[in-house]
């Protein structure tokens, strides 16, 4: 949840920064919402069959990761 609420909060920032056209930024929030919800689903079956400390891990590491292989 933290996760969701940090990049809700972000969005708006970066999108002044970047000064894009507003509907560009609309469609960008749009779609990254929709994403996550028809990712939740299959997520959460493979988090009980695998098991769910290999995917906390996994997003841990890839948020450690993440700004290094942006920078």
């Amino acid at each position: 949840m933290l996760g969701m609420s940090l990049s809700s909060l972000l969005l708006p920032l970066l999108a002044t920064d970047l000064d894009p056209l507003g509907i560009l930024v609309g469609l960008v929030i749009s779609t990254w919402f929709l994403l996550r919800i028809f990712l939740e689903i299959p997520a959460g079956i493979i988090s009980d069959r695998v098991g769910r400390r290999k995917f906390f891990l996994i997003g841990v590491g890839l948020s450690v990761l993440d700004p290094f292989l942006w920078a």
